[in-house]
């Protein structure tokens, strides 16, 4: 949220300047900077599969029920890690293991937010207004997937290095402008299910080790 604020309120987004540092050293060195939202998300996504896994329990639902909570669990912190990677590699350094971070995010992400709508519908009882909220931004997330990686195909991929330097007048600029669009899109969605765990989680606590 600090991005589009500042862009809003003074014209200028800040972004962490390595320009003296060797890219590969950059990198390393930037892993700091997503090591915190990484521990968040993991714990985010852990907490809700034990509630998971306690509703599941609770209810005596079948062994294939407890599978497909492993399953999105998995889906879950492979997600999470292919945000740090995506994060911590630009495209001007390591293009392909950007791109891998990239589709690990947004492909396992929406993969995950799937199957938790379906969790939620199917699997835990939640309440109507949750799954069906769920179900929209799952429903949200696909389509932005699917026409993220469409327009980015149109655009030519990345025309060009920083990608940051792209004008209006560009040819296919605006697939380009078109396949950011969605990604942001996306990754509003991506926040918003993370609210939604709020409901379940909200009388949780942690035991002290």
């Amino acid at each position: 949220l600090t991005c589009p604020c500042c862009k809003l309120f003074t014209g200028a987004v800040p972004i962490i300047v390595d320009s003296n540092i060797p890219e590969i050293n950059a990198d390393i060195d930037g892993c700091t900077v997503t090591m915190l939202p990484l521990k968040y998300s993991c714990l985010s996504i852990y907490c809700w599969y034990g509630h998971q896994m306690d509703r599941l329990e609770n209810l005596g639902n079948p062994r294939s029920h407890i599978l497909h909570a492993y399953v999105s669990l998995g889906f879950g912190l492979a997600g999470a890690v292919g945000l740090s990677i995506v994060g911590n590699f630009q495209e001007t350094s390591l293009l392909v293991v950007h791109l891998i971070g990239a589709l690990m995010t947004f492909g396992f992400g929406t993969l995950y937010i799937i199957l938790c709508s379906h969790a939620s519908r199917k699997h835990l009882h939640s309440p109507q207004w949750l799954w069906v909220l769920r179900t929209i931004l799952a429903s949200i997330c696909l389509v932005s997937l699917v026409a993220m990686f469409l327009f980015a195909s149109l655009c030519g991929g990345i025309k060009k290095l920083p990608p940051a330097k792209w004008d209006p007048n560009d040819e296919r600029y605006v697939y380009h402008a078109l396949s950011t669009t969605f990604e942001w899109v996306m990754a509003f969605a991506f926040l918003c299910h993370f609210l939604t765990m709020t409901y379940e989680l909200r009388d949780y606590q942690l035991d002290p080790v």
